[in-house]
């Protein structure tokens, strides 16, 4: 049959292909519990934890609550007399009871009665707002709600009439309950038996809409991942393990059951103790060993004198390396990371130790589980890529109680499984690693967006963690006064130290980006925790944007000037002291600020002006000195030659010409390393100054701007550099220029690629969006930055500023002419500035210029993406050599090197 050879296989064919590498690649994620750490673990129903304990050390201490233990033979009797009392009223498997009982002896007493009973276990916090209290009795369904006398007001207003409240200290049923066997619950004695399909108990989650919706979780998964992480975590029977997450919190479950299940002795920390010195004290005075919290939690305690604790597990929320610094001591006391959606049975993956320096994951696959990094649509990713991480196996809870669509679109079948499983989808965003590690990213659906950007505060976090006296950190968003978003950052020194907000600024903005850096920085004594441990955003005191003493304008310019930044970024007042940037400017806003300038002073000032001026006093200042030169005005944001340096006419002038998407701002990081005095400018496309016609080729486009290079240097020894597609037009450039008889000194390609014929209909969006991600556009930079976002700077109307569809209109006509150019030959060397962390299966032979040069080509490779190699920190490796290059250009050894951002 013709074409039936091996080369060739039908669609259907490499589907099914696809599918199997799809199940080979995903399974790797599955860890067999035979073989993973504490893959003893069986399927049994929680309560058989407890009788297993009570038949191997009945005599041993299980729980501690200031002065007051049970034994475990005592725990179990207890808990099976209530137990009984509640099996007597009809309660048993399939019956949701309510316990909304302070973290106590009590609450651990309960929550076993419940157990036993084969109902499902509810936790409340009556803590809680009466009517979120109200929202989750009602809608678990619960028969009956179990509390105490010293909440039971709050409680019982939260109950339906239908929901017998159920007092556990009352002294009358306290005398009746005593009288009950207090044997062992056997299958027998309950209404039914429990299966591991039964719920086990019930939580309630935030939901995005505000509406709690309860997580139920069967017996399946708990017998196993009890016993992976007992052993993992080094948890025995000598083990004092403190239980202080909030019930609402099922870390506070793994608290418990893993003490429990091996006869170690719990320590309640009392219902007002979630964190700072008073829980340090707890921890020291009852010398715990084991402690499982937040991040949030163990950064508000002091690890000083904490000399018993062993083991340090945080879950719940990320954090950043300087945790690990600070709690981790090698030998000493073991640090861990633990992650997993209620969803999956309190966890899902765990870390090997992590010691300082390590760097910080959320470590691998816990026994029995299935953890799959895919794309949208459901195939895994290769390893080191980040996607979306899906949980499988028996951990994975039954659903949403009473939530069918929801957890329809949560609980997805899983495509791996031969039996018909399921899986979760986390919403989180991981990489997975060598060796089955994953690394979290972030949310899917939650990111900051400020000015365009999609910000992770995490790494914000992480850099003022980093700083000296910073002991721990959290950024949010905020809303100005003006209506603009803004970051603030709250910290907390380390012990004995005291932090100056102001320095704590200068220092984070000496490593991050400019929209990165928060507005403010604000100093706490400590961190507020919600009820389960985390961070409380919400109370959180409120940014107050204090300025310096006000200095108000004094003469008709400066009034002017300040008033114009005032418009444009809405705000109310602005003196001499205040920043541009510091106010929030970005590069768009600069625009508009030079535009409305012109028109009100008569005259314009580059846009980099606006940036490098560090105050409304010191940017008057400039264009002051611009109106008495006599100059003429200087050019909009959007001409197409715009300086980017001021300088001596007499020395020879530096030119960069626009990638594709036809902006020059970025170059100013690059101006400043070229030698000092010498003029820099940017060429931009004529597509954003509203020039009529364009270019129809690359030479027509070379013939334009080596007519405006000739205006502004006459004749002299010419330096060119493009990046991207303005590498092909410096290119040409320099070639004509040479026709005609001029020097070129100098020729700089960044990552330029050789023309080549377009296989494919470019999406311009998607190539703004890269442009911008990179930071083309300084202040526009940021994951998740959308062309949409732009949209209302674009066309804000403000006069001398393109239209999105001008914009977008430029990068497609310039994709269109790039296509048909071949390139002519140029005499002379070259550097060639690579970028090497561009993606995967890129065509590095297009980056060949060795046919187009007659001399020698230089390269410099970076290690950073293409859309980054103007960015601050690719600029010191880049700047320097284009420095040099553009000065004496023989020093090659400068050149032929590989450099690492790190």
């Amino acid at each position: 049959m013709v074409g039936a050879d091996r080369g060739s296989r039908s669609v259907g064919q490499a589907e099914a292909e696809e599918l199997r590498q799809s199940g080979r690649i995903a399974r790797a994620g599955r860890k067999n519990p035979s073989k993973q750490r504490g893959g003893r673990g069986r399927g049994v129903v929680l309560s058989q934890l407890l009788v297993s304990a009570v038949e191997s050390c009945g005599d041993a201490v299980a729980v501690v609550a200031g002065e007051r233990s049970l034994s475990y033979r005592e725990l179990d009797e207890c808990s099976s007399r209530w137990a009984r009392w509640l099996i007597s009223r009809g309660v048993g498997p399939g019956d949701a009871v309510v316990v909304a009982v302070p973290r106590s002896l009590e609450s651990v007493v309960v929550l076993w009665a419940v157990v036993k009973s084969g109902a499902t276990f509810v936790p409340v916090d009556p803590g809680y707002p009466a009517e979120r209290v109200q929202f989750m009795v009602a809608d678990s369904g619960a028969v009956l709600a179990v509390t105490v006398s010293s909440v039971v007001d709050v409680v019982s207003v939260s109950c339906p009439p239908t929901v017998p409240v159920v007092v556990f200290d009352d002294a009358g049923l306290v005398s009746e309950v005593g009288g009950l066997s207090s044997r062992p619950v056997s299958y027998a004695d309950r209404v039914r038996s429990v299966e591991l399909s039964d719920a086990a108990w019930m939580i309630y989650t935030s939901g995005s809409t505000g509406r709690p919706k309860g997580v139920v979780v069967s017996h399946a998964g708990v017998a196993p991942l009890i016993s992976a992480e007992r052993e993992h975590f080094g948890v025995d029977g000598s083990s004092r393990v403190l239980h202080v997450c909030s019930p609402s919190f099922d870390v506070s479950l793994l608290e418990l059951l893993v003490g429990f299940s091996v006869g170690a002795s719990v320590v309640v920390a009392p219902a007002g103790v979630g964190g700072g010195p008073e829980l340090a004290e707890l921890i020291a005075a009852e010398r715990v060993s084991h402690v499982f919290m937040t991040p949030g939690a163990l950064g508000s305690m002091d690890p000083v004198g904490l000399d018993s604790l062993s083991t340090v597990v945080v879950a719940g929320e990320a954090f950043t390396p300087e945790l690990v610094r600070r709690w981790s001591v090698p030998g000493v006391r073991r640090f861990f990371n633990a992650y997993g959606p209620t969803e999956t049975t309190i966890l899902a993956t765990s870390s090997s130790e992590l010691v300082p320096g390590s760097g910080v994951s959320i470590g691998s696959a816990i026994a029995g589980v299935g953890c799959f990094v895919l794309d949208e649509r459901l195939r895994p990713v290769p390893d080191g890529v980040v996607g979306e991480l899906y949980v499988a196996g028996a951990q994975v809870a039954r659903g949403y109680h009473g939530r069918v669509g929801l957890t329809s679109s949560r609980f997805v079948a899983d495509p791996f499984s031969s039996s018909g499983g399921r899986m979760y989808r986390t919403g989180d965003v991981v990489r997975r690693g060598s060796g089955g590690v994953f690394e979290y990213v972030g949310r899917s659906d939650f990111q900051v967006k400020l000015r365009g950007f999609g910000i992770e505060l995490g790494e914000i976090d992480a850099v003022l963690a980093s700083l000296p006296g910073v002991g721990f950190a959290v950024t949010v968003g905020a809303v100005l006064a003006s209506g603009e978003s803004a970051l603030v950052s709250y910290v907390v020194s380390e012990s004995g130290v005291v932090l100056d907000s102001g320095v704590v600024r200068e220092q984070v903005a000496g490593v991050l980006p400019g929209y990165m850096v928060p507005a403010l920085v604000v100093v706490l004594d400590e961190v507020p925790l919600t009820p389960v441990g985390k961070v409380d955003r919400g109370a959180l005191p409120e940014p107050v944007f204090a300025v310096r003493e006000f200095r108000a304008p004094r003469s008709v310019l400066e009034e002017s000037v300040a008033s114009v930044v005032a418009s444009v970024l809405g705000v109310e007042r602005v003196g001499l002291d205040d920043s541009f940037v510091d106010l929030g400017g970005n590069s768009l806003a600069a625009t508009r600020v030079v535009a409305r300038l012109s028109s009100v002073v008569g005259v314009r000032v580059p846009v980099p002006v606006v940036f490098e001026s560090g105050s409304v006093e010191e940017l008057a200042a400039r264009i002051g000195a611009l109106v008495e030169s006599g100059e003429p005005a200087m050019g909009g944001a959007f001409d197409m030659v715009i300086p980017l340096r001021a300088g001596d006419p007499d020395l020879e002038s530096v030119f960069f010409v626009h990638p594709v998407v036809g902006l020059a701002w970025s170059f100013a990081e690059l101006a400043k390393y070229v030698q000092e005095g010498r003029p820099v400018y940017g060429f931009q496309s004529p597509a954003l100054s509203g020039a009529d016609g364009l270019p129809r080729s690359i030479d027509e486009w070379a013939r334009l701007y080596v007519s405006e290079i000739r205006r502004l240097q006459p004749r002299g020894r010419y330096h060119l550099a493009g990046w991207s597609m303005g590498g092909v037009i410096a290119h040409e450039m320099a070639v004509q220029l040479q026709r005609d008889g001029d020097e070129v000194a100098s020729l700089i390609l960044l990552d330029t690629q050789v023309p080549a014929p377009l296989e494919a209909p470019v999406d311009v969006e998607q190539v703004a969006l890269a442009a911008l991600q990179g930071g083309v556009a300084p202040g526009l930079r940021g994951a998740g930055a959308l062309v949409s976002d732009i949209t209302r700077e674009l066309d804000a109307g403000t006069a001398g500023v393109p239209t999105t569809t001008d914009f977008l209109d430029g990068i497609g006509w310039s994709f269109d002419v790039l296509a048909h150019h071949r390139p002519g030959r140029f005499s002379g060397d070259v550097l060639f500035v690579a970028a090497r962390g561009s993606e995967p299966g890129a065509d590095h032979s297009l980056l060949d210029w060795t046919p187009f040069v007659a001399g020698e080509v230089h390269r410099c490779e970076v290690q950073v993406s293409h859309w980054e190699l103007t960015g601050p920190d690719a600029c010191k490796v880049v700047g320097p050599r284009i420095a040099a290059w553009t000065t004496v250009h023989e020093m090659s050894e400068l050149f032929s090197v590989s450099v690492e951002i790190e």
